[in-house]
């Protein structure tokens, strides 16, 4: 071969691989960043949560992958809508819903639909589950079979305006005990339980810290004193803030946001004394999830300590958030030592220490029963409850009256058993219709002859 044409074969030999180099470069690049990747949420979670979670996630998908990935977030309304959204849903699907994630509504929801086998395991790595404690004050913090994991832990109690309470020369309430006292008639709003899961919770805690019968007469006292039930718990914060109510049933970083608005000096928020329960809100994965990849680094994101810190450091710090700041517990311990001083949550639940023990289990069995039963008794009827809760205050609340106006129809073991039936529809709207029969002749019954 001659000299020019060795040359021009080196030549051509050069551009070919430089071709194919350039033509593997593209195609490579082309596979990593391939069709966008999917993940759907369904949670009842608020706004601010979606807007500060949802682009970190996405921005971490891509660092790990070099894929893009589109989320859908999906809400029914409060926790349970969207529990009963995905049960309604899993009765017509039984392999899947269409759906990867269910995040929020506290732990009962998701201990619901774990016995329910409506979750899909996945075992984090080891890296992130060591730092996380399994249990706090006796309470699970993740799944022991890794169908769910606590992303952040809320503590339960009330918001005080404390100007209010003054003006009305009212003492500050310390027990769940103190807000059944006939004093604070007019003065609490609750979120109605069979709506919120804050309010749901705060019903069970009230129901296993004292025995059955007398939690039922706390209950109704509460209740009676009671000017409104809201749809959501988001709403009772509002109505304490704007002075329409004294005392708001509250979870700790509604409270917290409020109190740090707000300021201390009008504002408080109370663990009571009596029961106070540190509770996760957790996240799983529902069964037959389409994108169970992308679910799973949605848990391993959740659960990382660099985005766990986001849920306390404040908007413009470091990992912070970008819009508003979250004030909620990480389920790492670590980080709440670490930047405690910087955040407006003040409560350090790795530290408390309560003699009571929520029972989980207990209150997962009562979940869909009790909200019936304090729909029937306490909220269906409450005019009608506060009507004679008025009459026999101005007798000086002679005490038969008041074992009538508590009473209850069934006792905690029979509620237990029939917790068992209640999916069966003609059982529990008998019951319900009986149970809303009794409230109505018992208060009747608590006035007659008066």
């Amino acid at each position: 071969m001659s000299r020019n044409k060795w040359g021009m074969y080196l030549v051509a030999l050069l551009l070919l691989s430089g071709c194919t180099k350039s033509n593997t470069q593209q195609t490579a690049k082309k596979a990593v960043s391939g069709p966008a990747h999917q993940l759907s949420i369904i949670s009842p979670h608020p706004k601010v949560v979606q807007n500060e979670w949802v682009p970190e996630f996405k921005k971490f998908y891509k660092e790990k992958t070099g894929i893009e990935v589109n989320v859908e977030w999906i809400s029914q309304g409060g926790t349970v809508e969207n529990l009963r959204f995905i049960e309604n849903e899993f009765l017509k699907h039984k392999s899947g819903i269409g759906v990867d994630v269910f995040w929020g509504g506290g732990v009962g929801p998701h201990l619901k639909l774990a016995s329910m086998q409506r979750l899909n395991a996945y075992k984090l790595p080891d890296s992130l589950l060591n730092k996380i404690p399994q249990n706090i004050s006796g309470i699970p913090v993740y799944d022991k079979n890794h169908q769910w994991y606590g992303c952040t832990l809320a503590t339960f109690g009330f918001l005080i305006n404390k100007a209010i309470l003054k003006k009305h020369n009212l003492p500050f309430p310390k027990t769940w005990k103190d807000l059944a006292h006939p004093r604070y008639q007019g003065h609490i709003v609750s979120a109605d339980p069979r709506r919120s899961g804050v309010a749901h919770m705060v019903f069970s805690i009230i129901l296993q810290a004292y025995p059955w019968k007398e939690a039922w007469r706390i209950l109704t006292g509460i209740s009676a004193n009671t000017r409104e039930y809201s749809r959501y718990a988001k709403n009772v914060i509002n109505i304490v803030t704007t002075g329409d109510a004294s005392i708001g049933m509250a979870i700790d970083h509604y409270a917290a946001e409020a109190v740090a608005k707000h300021g201390k000096t009008n504002f408080a928020f109370v663990l009571p004394k009596d029961a106070t329960v540190v509770s996760p809100d957790a996240v799983s994965i529902l069964k037959g999830a389409p994108n169970k990849k992308v679910a799973q680094a949605f848990l391993e994101f959740l659960l990382s300590p660099e985005y766990q810190k986001m849920w306390l450091l404040p908007v413009g710090a470091k990992g912070g958030p970008k819009g508003r700041a979250l004030g909620r517990i990480p389920v790492v311990s670590q980080l709440l030592e670490t930047f405690q001083a910087q955040s407006i949550v003040t409560a350090n639940p790795f530290k408390l220490k309560t003699a009571f023990k929520y029972d989980s289990e207990k209150g997962k069995r009562l979940w869909s029963l009790l909200n019936d039963l304090i729909g029937a008794l306490l909220i269906d009827n409450n005019d009608h409850l506060k009507r004679t809760w008025h009459v026999l205050r101005k007798k000086g609340f002679p005490e038969n009256r008041l074992r009538i106006l508590g009473s209850i129809p069934l006792s905690e073991k029979e509620a237990l058993g029939l917790s068992e039936k209640w999916k069966d529809p003609i059982i529990r709207n008998k019951k319900v219709a009986e149970w809303q029969k009794f409230a109505r002749q018992k208060y009747d019954a608590a006035l007659l002859s008066l």
